[in-house]
C-alpha cells in the first residue's frame, strides 16, 4: 500500500465517504482529512448563507489550502482526503449553472476513489442527518453526478465503488484489493 500516497475520496452526499475514508485511512496507517481545510472552517456557514459565486470561491480557496497542507503530510505519512477539488468542481457546475474546469496548480491525487450508491439507500442516509439542506435533494445530486462523471472520465487514477450492499469495512476491503492491483510493479 506504500506506493499511493495521496488518496481522495469523493462522491455525492450520502454515498458514505466519510465512514469509508475514515476508516481506510485507518486501514492503511495514514492521516484522515476533511477538505476543506479546518482553517476555514469558520467561515463555512457564512459562505452555505451567501451567494453561489461565494461559497464556491470559499471551497475552492479551501482546496488551495488543503494543497498546500497535503504536501506537509505526505513527507511523513499517507493521506486520505475526505472530498477536493473534484467536488468543489462538481457542485458548483451544477450550482452556477456552467461547466467548470480543475485547476492545474493543486496537488494530484495518486488515486481517486468514487464513491456510488443506489440513490435509495442516499436518500435514506440523507433523511437520516438532521437539517437536510437544498444541495442534498436527490435531483440536485444526480446532476452533480453527471458533473462527477464530466470531470473523472478524462482522468486514469480513478477506483469506482458501489456502497450499496456493502459495509463500510466491505467498502474498504474491496478499495485497498483495487489499490494494489492498480499499484505499478
Amino acid at each position: 500500500m506504500n506506493k499511493s500516497k495521496l488518496i481522495v475520496i469523493e462522491g455525492v452526499d450520502g454515498s458514505g465517504k466519510t465512514s469509508i475514508a475514515k476508516l481506510l485511512a485507518e486501514k492503511i496507517d495514514g492521516e484522515y482529512y476533511h477538505s476543506p481545510s479546518r482553517k476555514i472552517e469558520f467561515l463555512h456557514k457564512l459562505a452555505n448563507a451567501s451567494s453561489p459565486l461565494f461559497r464556491y470561491y470559499y471551497f475552492l480557496f479551501g482546496n488551495y489550502i488543503s494543497s498546500k497542507e497535503f504536501k506537509k503530510i505526505l513527507r511523513k505519512k499517507q493521506l486520505v482526503v475526505d472530498k477536493y477539488i473534484y467536488s468543489t468542481v462538481a457542485f458548483h457546475s451544477e450550482i452556477l449553472g456552467k461547466k467548470l474546469e480543475l485547476p492545474k496548480n493543486l496537488v494530484t491525487p495518486d488515486i481517486i476513489i468514487y464513491i456510488k450508491a443506489d440513490w435509495y439507500l442516499i436518500d435514506k442516509r440523507i433523511s437520516e442527518r438532521p437539517n437536510r439542506s437544498k444541495y442534498e435533494e436527490i435531483e440536485f445530486l444526480k446532476a452533480v453526478e453527471k458533473e462527477y462523471n464530466r470531470i473523472l472520465k478524462p482522468l486514469s487514477n480513478i477506483i469506482q465503488i458501489d456502497t450499496t450492499n456493502k459495509t463500510a469495512e466491505q467498502a474498504v476491503t474491496e478499495i485497498t484489493l483495487k489499490i494494489l492491483q492498480k499499484a505499478p510493479q
